[in-house]
C-alpha cells in the first residue's frame, strides 16, 4: 500500500488532542499526512513543530458546521493517502497501531479488503458484574459472542475491547469502530457518512455502524487485535445530557434496522424484543444506582421509543 492519511475531527478537547497527536508522531510507521478538522476554538494544531520534524504534512481545517460526521466527510474529501485512518481526538495509539493495521491490507487470501480497524485496551479493569451483564445482553439479542457482528435484531456487539477478540489473527466483521479504523481511499470516494445520524447540535449516534455496514456489503472489513489503543472516552462537551444520548441511541438503532433489516417482516419481533430488553437493563441499572444521570437516560430511552412509534426518520 502507498501513502497514509490520518483524520482527527476535534471539538474543544485540546489536552486529549495533544495526547492523540503525540501517539501519532511516535508511530513506528507514521502517516504521511495528518488532517485536523476543527469545529471548536482550537486555534492551532498542538505539537506542530514535532509533526513537521517527523516529516508529516499537516492540514488544519476550520469549519463552522458542528459535528463529527461533516468533519469526517470533509477530511475524507481532501485526504491524499491511499489508506485513510479515521481517529477520534480522545484515543491514544500504541506505537505500532498504524503498522499493524497496514499489515492486514498486505495479507494475501483475505479478499477485497475495504477497511481495517483496531481494538481498545481497558484503562480500568472490567468490574465483576460485567460477565452477568454480557450474558443478559446476549439473552435479549443485544450482543453475541462474536464481536462487531450485526444480529438479526439489528443490535450488535459494537464493543471493541481487546478481550472480546480471541487470538491474534485478523477477524472479519460487519462493523468498525468509528474512531479507530481505516479505509481505502477508493472506499471513501464511493461511500460517505450519513448526516441523518447527527442532530442539530452536531451530536452523532450510530453513524459509524451505518457507514461501515454499508461498506461491508461491498468490501470485506477486518479488525486486527494486534492494533491496540486506549480510548479515554472524554466527555462530549456541549452535546447535552444522558437523557438526550439515551433517546438518540434508541432512535439510531431503529433507523439502522429499518434501513437494512426490516424488509424481512419477522425481524420486527426480534427488534422490539431486544429494545424491550435494553430498556429493562437500563431501568434496572438506574434503580440500583439511583444516579440522576442513569434515570435521565431511561427517560431518554422512553422518548426514543415514542419517536419510533411516530416513525421518525432522522435524529433531528
Amino acid at each position: 500500500m502507498g501513502d497514509i492519511s490520518a483524520i482527527i475531527p476535534t471539538y474543544e478537547r485540546p489536552v486529549e488532542l495533544q495526547s492523540c497527536i503525540r501517539s501519532i508522531i511516535d508511530q513506528t510507521r507514521p502517516p504521511q499526512e495528518l488532517i485536523v478538522v476543527d469545529d471548536g476554538n482550537l486555534g492551532e494544531v498542538p505539537l506542530l513543530r514535532e509533526i513537521n520534524e517527523r516529516g508529516i504534512r499537516c492540514l488544519y481545517l476550520k469549519k463552522e458546521k458542528k459535528g463529527v460526521i461533516s468533519s469526517r466527510n470533509l477530511g475524507a474529501r481532501v485526504a491524499s493517502g491511499d489508506v485513510v485512518f479515521l481517529l477520534e481526538d480522545d484515543v491514544v495509539l500504541f506505537p505500532d497501531f498504524i503498522e499493524e493495521i497496514m499489515n492486514v491490507y498486505c495479507l494475501e487470501g483475505l479478499g477485497d479488503v475495504g477497511g481495517v480497524g483496531g481494538v481498545t485496551v481497558p484503562i480500568v479493569p472490567a468490574s465483576k458484574g460485567s460477565a452477568f451483564y454480557r450474558l443478559t445482553q446476549m439473552a435479549f439479542l443485544l450482543m453475541s459472542k462474536k464481536p462487531a457482528q450485526i444480529l438479526p435484531s439489528g443490535f450488535d456487539t459494537a464493543d471493541f475491547d481487546r478481550s472480546l477478540f480471541k487470538g491474534k489473527d485478523p477477524v472479519q466483521v460487519d462493523l468498525l469502530p468509528g474512531g479507530l479504523c481505516s479505509f481505502k481511499k477508493e472506499v471513501l470516494k464511493e461511500f460517505s457518512f450519513s448526516e441523518r445520524y447527527q442532530d442539530a447540535s452536531g451530536y452523532a449516534q450510530g453513524e459509524d455502524r451505518d457507514f461501515s455496514y454499508k461498506v461491508s456489503r461491498r468490501y470485506k472489513l477486518y479488525v486486527n487485535p494486534k492494533a491496540r489503543a486506549y480510548h479515554l472516552k472524554a466527555s462530549k462537551s456541549g452535546f447535552g445530557t444522558k437523557r438526550k444520548q439515551g433517546r438518540l441511541f434508541v432512535l439510531s438503532r431503529y433507523m439502522f434496522f429499518r434501513d437494512y433489516l426490516a424488509h424481512e417482516g419477522w425481524r420486527w419481533a426480534l427488534f422490539f424484543y431486544s429494545l424491550f430488553g435494553f430498556f429493562m437493563l437500563r431501568a434496572l441499572i438506574a434503580l440500583y444506582s439511583m444516579q440522576k444521570s442513569e434515570i435521565e437516560r431511561v427517560f431518554g430511552i422512553v422518548e426514543g421509543i415514542i419517536d419510533i412509534l411516530k416513525g421518525k426518520k432522522s435524529l433531528y
